[in-house]
Parts: structure tokens; C-alpha cells; sequence
């Protein structure tokens, strides 16, 4: 055994188990999982006599979870690790425990740990202390089952969890403060507005800042904030003391931002002129997206030359990376669900999401290569890390809702209570809803398309496929179904009938299909090189695919077949013609608005425009002739707290009945340790 010792009166392994158990109990390695198991690991095996040296390969597999065929020769994370654990051993009997009967050693160029015991004839036991007792065997407790829940600030795979908030409501953004003992984040508690909130870690309570409502974008090295101000997701950038004074504005239209390594420049994603862009620094676009995306959070590189984030530009989420020279990497892709994605070093990122049904928190480096670090029941929304390795997370239960109301109903009904459910659209008599099973958006399968009668009715499944779209009269529902060998569009006969089918070649990159107004042909929306959508359309006689003059992506066709809503919207109403292709802009709206349906005499069209606190929204009727603009419904959930009004939502062409989706994110913030 590598023991140094003289002679004593006590059992040396007694007494080295003791002080493994007492060097694991302190603060440093209970905050790093990875490395109290690897000393653990090289303790016991010098304790067993093992005359092997210890392979990096065998510490790699046993350790550090690689798989049986890892190769040590491209991975270091062996190598780094044991060097972080000498580092911390040294520090730890530098400054914690000079005087000790024991000290652990690795020396340079081995895989063995030195166990020197030190001034033994001196040494007695004492009576030991019972809360210290306590600790060393929930301590031992963790390490003898691995995965085994025992304390209830550690869960699985050796991760620690401290809970900070418990108020009823949804984190929106967190950061941890310059002194790394205090967090700064803003929520929505109770249904109020955003407001940001500072609170020392391992206190139960926080305090507001008495800035103004708004969300939390970052906090420098130096105590400067960055926050939007307002109720969205939108808002003026503005930057403040953290130890208080006035606020200044900074610019308009930021959707988020972040300080630079230097904490004097800031990395921002803003709107400007309908566009998303992200920039790098602050006025320098570097990339722009295209869609719907709604929100994006950045995360900056060391050397803050690259910025990661997640795009859904091309219909599924994707993980990126931009260069402050404009070049582009998906590092990984079609994701349905995600949780953000942090730098944790300059070559390796945390991400959180969801492919299929389970989320997980996952490390994944510049070549794309993915590895789980932690699978969890609910998603954990990630906001920011620390020089020591541990995550700011909130971990939301985010639940969709359907609600609905009809000219006999006298309040709101929830439709269907299955979560993940989100609403298609309603039969102009209001009698049907057709509802899509959001499991299966974006992932390898294909969605449940659900018909449900109302008020009362339970609903069934009537076709699988992606996007669907009801038709306007109410009469079929038409969705892209694929499979391995085949991709086609199937319509479906409302309330019932025998689906047809209309095959498709594989080539193009299909995206979603649509009814186009008459009965021989559909809009195909395709994927392009550009990363945009483009319509084409697809004659079922003949199977020709002609594109739209163009290049444009239309949706929302007019009853007569001839006029589609140009997308991505901007800030206006814009029409274009589907034979001539002419574009003519009606009125402006408000940012964020969504075509939800034409009039039923094709003069006017209902749209959505989301409200400040993405809580309400108001449907808007607009004359397409004159752009004249008449508010026509106010939404609001019943329950406020955390909830988010979604773009799925219809209204029948009376303007009487009315469906809508919406999103209630409930939860807290938590700091992970031991996840690298």
C-alpha cells in the first residue's frame, strides 16, 4: 500500500477512511461531485493493496462515465480533472485543515493517491461530534448509491440542488452577482410584471431593486446591469448600478443582451425593421433570423468572439454558434424543446432540451459531439455559470392550455386538459375544434391531429402528420405526413371520411402544406438554402410544383383563392397576389402580430397582437381595402400567473366564437453544482 506512516496504536485505514470522509464533507468538494468521487475512487484503491497502476482509460470509464470504447488520446478530461484535484487538495490543507494526522497526495505523472499520515503518536481519538456524524453518513450514503436520492439538496448523477425562490410565479432571468455569493434575477411572482430581485445564496428571501418592471439580461464582473425595460419580451435596453443610482437607455427593440469578457462592450439580439439580428458587438449584425422566433437568449465565448444561442429559423430548434465574423454552425440540431445554452469554457457548452418526450441537460463541444450530463422530469431553463462551475437554473413545470367560448357559453371553458395540446384552428360553426399533440412536433414521428366536438366533447384522433391546417370552411384538415420511404399530403374529410393522399418526391425540404382557396391545388411551403420558407404551389392534376413569384412565404389564403399574407410579418400588413405575385401593404401593426383568419366576404381579416405582458392579447379586425383597424376581442386566461398567450388561436369568420392556446410556466431558481 502507498501509506507512509510510523508506528501508532491505531489502525491506519480507520483513520484514512475517516479523513477521506472529513476532507469530503468540506465546503470545496462537496461543491464539485466529480472530484470527491475520483479521491474517493484513488483512496479506496490505494486502501485495497492494488499493486496495478490505475489506467487514464479505466479512471475514465469507472469515473467519469465514457463509454467502454473512450479513448483517453482525444479527451484530457482524466488529466484535468486529476490536476483540479491536486490543486484543491492543496488549497484545502493550506487553508481548511493544516493540522491533520492525514494528507492525501497524487503525484504529478500517476493515477495513485499517497496517503502520508503525519504526527500519529500524538493523535487520540476524540469524541466525535453527532452533527458531523450525521453529515459523513448522508456523505457516505451518496457515494455508496450513486443515483439514490438521500438528501434533499442532492438528486441523481451526483448533482447537487439548492432551491432559492419559492413564490408562485416564473423566473424569466438570472444572474449570478460579481461577489459569486449572491444572484440577481428578475420574475413574475403572482401574476404582477417582471420585476428584478437580488438575493444572497443561502438565504430564503430577496429583495427588489426598485428598478423599473422589466426583465434581467446581465450583470457584469464590475456590478453593472443590463435589463429591458417594459412588460415583453421586447424592450429598451438599459443599464444600471447594481448598488443602486439612476438608469440609463441604452437602444430600442432588444430582445436580449450580454456583457462582453471586458465588461465594457455588449453582445445584443434586437428587432429592427421586422428582422431579428443578432449583434456582436452592439451594432455590428453578425446574424440575422428568419420565422417566428420569438425569443433568444445569448451566451458569449471566453475570448467573446462567438456567441451561442438557439435558432428555430428553419422549424425545429437548433443550437448555433456565430462568429463575430458572420459565419454560422448548428452544432446541434431539431430540437423540440430548449433551455438555453451556456459557454462553460472556450471549447465546451451546457445545453438544455428536449427531442422526444424526456429533457436533459447536455455538454456538448464545438464538433458537435453530445454527451447527457443529467436527465430530468421537467426542463431546466438555464441562465448562467459560474468560474467555479455552477448553474443558475430554474426548473419550470410549463403546461399548454386550450380555452374556448362560444355565443351560449357564458365564461371561458379549457378545452381538452392533455398537456401539450395546442389548438389548429375552429369550424366556422364553432361545433368542431381540431387540436394537434405537440409530442410528436419537430421530432422524428409525426403528431396526433385530434377532432373534438364542443362544447362537451372528448376528442379523437383522426390523422398523424406535421403542421396541420384546417381548411377555412371548416370541411377537411390537411397536414404533411412522412415516414422513411414516402412523404405526402393527406386531407381528411371533417367530421368524417376517408383521407386522401397525395405522394410527394423526397428532394425538396418540405415544411408544411396548406389549403390555397380552390380544390385542385394546395401551398407547399418548402425549406430553402437562404434559411427561409418559400410557398410553392402544388397542382394535384398534373403534380407540378410552381414557386410564387417572388420567392415569398405566403399563409392565410383569402375565400377567392387570390390574396395570402406575406410572412415573415414585420411591422405591416402585406398582401401579395398568388398569380402575379404583386405585394400590397395594407396598414402597419404592432411587433409580434399573427394572421389568424379572413372575414367569411374575404374584405376583411382577423388578426392577433400580443399584449405587453404577453399575458393578454387583442384580436383586431382590419379592412383590407382601406387598412382601417377596429379592436374586436380582448384574451385573457382566467389564471394570469406565468402564463403566455401562444400564436395558435382562431376565431370563426362571425367573429362570435373564439379558441386560443396558451402557455403557464410555473418555477423556481435553483443553483446546480457538479454538473462538469
Amino acid at each position: 500500500m502507498s501509506i507512509k506512516h510510523t508506528s501508532v496504536a491505531v489502525d491506519p485505514s480507520e483513520l484514512i477512511r475517516e479523513h477521506l470522509e472529513e476532507v469530503l464533507s468540506s465546503k470545496a468538494f462537496q461543491d464539485s461531485a466529480k472530484l470527491s468521487q475520483l479521491l474517493r475512487y484513488l483512496v479506496e484503491a490505494t486502501l485495497t493493496g492494488s499493486s496495478d497502476p490505475i489506467k487514464e482509460q479505466v479512471l475514465g470509464i469507472e469515473v467519469f462515465d465514457r463509454p467502454s470504447d473512450w479513448d483517453p488520446q482525444i479527451e484530457s478530461i482524466v488529466r484535468v480533472e486529476v490536476k483540479r484535484l491536486r490543486d484543491m487538495l492543496t488549497l484545502y490543507y493550506h487553508k481548511e485543515n493544516p493540522r491533520t494526522p492525514v494528507r492525501f497526495e497524487v503525484p504529478k505523472g500517476s493515477y495513485k493517491a499517497l496517503c502520508v499520515l503525519t504526527a500519529l503518536n500524538s493523535w487520540r481519538p476524540q469524541e466525535p461530534d453527532r452533527s458531523c456524524d450525521k453529515q459523513v453518513r448522508d456523505q457516505k450514503d451518496r457515494q455508496a448509491v450513486p443515483g439514490q436520492r438521500v438528501h434533499s439538496d442532492t438528486g441523481p448523477y451526483g448533482i447537487r440542488l439548492q432551491r432559492l425562490t419559492y413564490e408562485r410565479g416564473d423566473v424569466t432571468n438570472a444572474a449570478f452577482g460579481p461577489d459569486g455569493e449572491s444572484v440577481v434575477y428578475s420574475a413574475r411572482w403572482g401574476g404582477d410584471a417582471a420585476r428584478i430581485f437580488t438575493q444572497r445564496i443561502g438565504q430564503k428571501y430577496s429583495r427588489p431593486l426598485g428598478l423599473p418592471y422589466g426583465e434581467l439580461r446581465d450583470v457584469s464582473a464590475t456590478g453593472q446591469l443590463l435589463f429591458t425595460l417594459g412588460e415583453g419580451f421586447i424592450g429598451t435596453l438599459a443599464q444600471a448600478e447594481l448598488s443602486g443610482g439612476p438608469w440609463r437607455e441604452i437602444v430600442d427593440g432588444v430582445l436580449d443582451a450580454i456583457w462582453l469578457p471586458d465588461n465594457k462592450h455588449i453582445a445584443a439580439a434586437r428587432l429592427e425593421d421586422g428582422e431579428m439580428r443578432v449583434e456582436l458587438p452592439l451594432g455590428n449584425p453578425i446574424h440575422r433570423l428568419t420565422g417566428k422566433q420569438t425569443r433568444i437568449r445569448l451566451s458569449v465565448d471566453p475570448a467573446g468572439e462567438r456567441v451561442a444561442f438557439v435558432d428555430n429559423s428553419l422549424g425545429p430548434l437548433d443550437f448555433c454558434i456565430a462568429e463575430s465574423t458572420g459565419k454560422l454552425q448548428r452544432i446541434s440540431q431539431n430540437w423540440r424543446v430548449s433551455g438555453n445554452i451556456l459557454w462553460f469554457s472556450h471549447n465546451q457548452l451546457v445545453l438544455s432540451g428536449a427531442r422526444r418526450g424526456a429533457a436533459a441537460i447536455h455538454s456538448v463541444d464545438l464538433d458537435g459531439h453530445e454527451k447527457s450530463l443529467y436527465p430530468t422530469a421537467i426542463a431546466f431553463d438555464l441562465h448562467d455559470c459560474s468560474a467555479t462551475g455552477r448553474t443558475l437554473a430554474s426548473c419550470v413545470d410549463s403546461r399548454l392550455h386550450v380555452a374556448f367560448r362560444t355565443p351560449s357559453m357564458e365564461a371561458e371553458r379549457h378545452m381538452y386538459p392533455l398537456v401539450n395540446t395546442r389548438l389548429v384552428g375552429l369550424t366556422p360553426d364553432a361545433r368542431y375544434a381540431v387540436l394537434m399533440d405537440l409530442l410528436g412536433d419537430g421530432v422524428a414521428r409525426n403528431s396526433a391531429v385530434l377532432l373534438a366536438d364542443l362544447p362537451t366533447g372528448q376528442p379523437v384522433q383522426i390523422a398523424e402528420g406535421y403542421h396541420p391546417q384546417l381548411a377555412p370552411d371548416g370541411t377537411a384538415v390537411i397536414c404533411l405526413e412522412r415516414d422513411h420511404s414516402e412523404s405526402a399530403i393527406v386531407v381528411t374529410p371533417i367530421p368524417s371520411g376517408l383521407p386522401s393522399r397525395y405522394p410527394l418526391n423526397l428532394g425538396p425540404k418540405y415544411h408544411s402544406a396548406e389549403f390555397s382557396g380552390t380544390e385542385d391545388r394546395f401551398l407547399i411551403h418548402l425549406h430553402h438554402d437562404d434559411g427561409g420558407l418559400h410557398t410553392h404551389i402544388l397542382e394535384t392534376q398534373s403534380g407540378k410544383l410552381l414557386p410564387l413569384p417572388g420567392k415569398l412565404h405566403v399563409t392565410k389564403i383569402a375565400p377567392n383563392g387570390t390574396w395570402g399574407v406575406v410572412l415573415p410579418t414585420g411591422l405591416d400588413l402585406r398582401l401579395a397576389h398568388l398569380e402575379s405575385g404583386e405585394i400590397r401593404t395594407v396598414c402597419g401593426l404592432h411587433a409580434g402580430w399573427s394572421p389568424v383568419r379572413w372575414s367569411a366576404n374575404g374584405g376583411e381579416i382577423f388578426v392577433f397582437e400580443p399584449g405587453k405582458d404577453y399575458a393578454t392579447g387583442n384580436i383586431i379586425r382590419i379592412n383590407v381595402h382601406t387598412g382601417e383597424q377596429s379592436p374586436w376581442l380582448t384574451l385573457h386566461p382566467a389564471d394570469a400567473v406565468g402564463t403566455s398567450l401562444l400564436r395558435w388561436l382562431d376565431i370563426t369568420p362571425d367573429g362570435r366564437s373564439y379558441a386560443y392556446t396558451y402557455q403557464q410556466d410555473l418555477g423556481d431558481l435553483y443553483i446546480l453544482d457538479g454538473l462538469i
